[in-house]
This record gives C-alpha cells, sequence and structure tokens, in this order.
C-alpha cells in the first residue's frame, strides 16, 4: 500500500514570476500566523479583552519570534553560517528553531505586560494554543523543502527525499521518517488540550461572581499560567522524543543533540514552576 506522502517529491516552489519566487515554506509560515492569530482573537473575546491590547503584541511578537528562531538556527549550524553570514536572511530556505521563537516570545511578553501592566501568565495562556497550532502548519514546509526528517524508514509513512537534500552519510537510502508529519499530528493533539483547558476555565469562571468574568488582569492563583506551562511541557516532551529520529546536523553533548538539552531545560523549569506555583496557593489557602 502506498500513500501520497509515499511517492510524492516536494518542490520548494509554488511558482515564480520573473526573478520572484513564491516558496512553499514562506506560505505555510504566514498560514500559521493567520490561524494562530485568529484563535488568540476569539480566544481574547471569550474573555472579553479588548483588540487595541492585541494589535501592538502580535506585532512584536512576530517580528521578534521570527528573529529569534533564525538567530537560534544559526547558532545549531554556526559553522555554516559563519562563513555564510547574509544567508541568515533567507528565511524562505527554511531553518526557524521554535526553540528561538519561543525564548524571544517570553522575553517579548514580559516587556509588554510590565509596560501596560498586565498579567504575564495571564497573557502567556491566551497566546499558548495560537502558538502550537502555528507550530503545527508551519512544520509543513520542512516537509516541501526536504528537510528536518528523520531516520530512513521503509513503511509506507515514509517520505522520499532527493539526493541533493539527504544529510551526509544516507545519501545510500531513498525513504526517511516524516518527522514533520509527527509534529504536525502531536501538536494538533496538544492544540486540543489547550483550548480544552480554556473552555474549562471560562466555564469555571461563569460561575463566580453573578456568571460574570473576572477582569484578567486582577487573575491571581495556581490556575494561571497553567496552560502555558502544559503547552512549554507537552511540546518539549514532544521534541525531546523526536530528535531521536531527527539526522540533520546539530551540535551533541553527552549522546544528545542540542534541541534535546533546550527540551529538557524547559521541561525541568515548567515542573518547577508548576510545582512551586501549587505549593505556594496552597500554603496561602491555609493561611
Amino acid at each position: 500500500m502506498l500513500t501520497f506522502l509515499h511517492i510524492y517529491n516536494p518542490s520548494p516552489i509554488i511558482f515564480q514570476i520573473g526573478r520572484v519566487v513564491f516558496h512553499w515554506y514562506g506560505l505555510f509560515i504566514i498560514l500559521g500566523i493567520i490561524a494562530g492569530l485568529f484563535v488568540i482573537f476569539k480566544l481574547a473575546k471569550k474573555y472579553q479583552l479588548e483588540k487595541e491590547k492585541l494589535y501592538n503584541l502580535f506585532f512584536e511578537l512576530i517580528i521578534f519570534g521570527i528573529i529569534g528562531a533564525r538567530l537560534f538556527t544559526s547558532l545549531y549550524n554556526w559553522q555554516y553560517f559563519s562563513k555564510h553570514p547574509l544567508d541568515i536572511f533567507k528565511i524562505w530556505q527554511g531553518g526557524m528553531s521554535i526553540h528561538g521563537a519561543i525564548i524571544a516570545g517570553i522575553i517579548v511578553l514580559l516587556f509588554y505586560c510590565r509596560r501596560y501592566k498586565l498579567s504575564f501568565w495571564f497573557w502567556a495562556d491566551l497566546v499558548a494554543p495560537g502558538l502550537v497550532l502555528g507550530q503545527a502548519i508551519g512544520r509543513w514546509g520542512n516537509y516541501f523543502n526536504q528537510e528536518l526528517y528523520g531516520r530512513p524508514l521503509s513503511g509506507i509513512f515514509a517520505i522520499p527525499i532527493s539526493l541533493a537534500n539527504r544529510v551526509v552519510g544516507f545519501e545510500g537510502f531513498n525513504y526517511f521518517h516524516p518527522t514533520f508529519l509527527y509534529e504536525f499530528i502531536l501538536n494538533l493533539i496538544i492544540f486540543g488540550i489547550l483550548i480544552w483547558l480554556h473552555r474549562r476555565n471560562l466555564e469555571s469562571e461563569k460561575h463566580k461572581e453573578g456568571l460574570a468574568l473576572r477582569s484578567p488582569e486582577r487573575q491571581r492563583g495556581a490556575k494561571e499560567g497553567s496552560i502555558f506551562l502544559t503547552y512549554l511541557f507537552f511540546y518539549s516532551v514532544l521534541r525531546f522524543l523526536i530528535e531521536f529520529l531527527r539526522i540533520d546536523p546539530q551540535p551533541t553533548i553527552l549522546n544528545l543533540r542540542f534541541g534535546q538539552w533546550i527540551s529538557l531545560l524547559i521541561i525541568i523549569i515548567s515542573l518547577f514552576i508548576i510545582l512551586n506555583r501549587s505549593l505556594c496557593f496552597l500554603w496561602r489557602k491555609g493561611h
């Protein structure tokens, strides 16, 4: 039994008009951003937030998220980019580290919330579902660029990789693990979990204070931030496991890839914050 992915050999280019080239990678990045923003706007409406607060934040998150993602990629592949520094700006060729985007996004959100005296944890919860949905859609760009695939595979879910795009040492193999597809599916599952958590929060709030929502900026307690931390934890576990399949060049320490060490660090920090916030909340409640 053959599948579409098993027999189709994709091209990174959609079409070209003169010197202007339209790439699949760029299209899926844009689609991911649009889908993510749509979800966040829908959630903001449920929480009765002003749209004006969202526009400036989104602009900053998108710009600095792309910068952070590209800079992190240059760290992964420093040997190449140190010799070809101008290629850092060629984002249509692929290479956008989600870890870099997350770190840049957290920094931007911290400054934004401090500037307007907003709750960082609430706004992080709000952004998380849109972020992971955007990631899921953006992964299809990796497929058309024939990059970030996994180890050789002979099953029906294997994808063909052209000789020019095969990692050094794997030139003799034709089919590989579609790690982009694994992340796409699992990110959609994470997205569903986060949306379910938001719905549960909204239903819980509607049963308080005469069925009226409390002002998000006044929410406090162990719940606030739990959705964002859930996203960080589950995605980092997912990424840590998928890195065992990936064969794209990355620095390694103690047989673990750089991406795995970043994922482990995020997992530990997320669990520490969850535990610490829960204990503090219980202590305050008991006193």
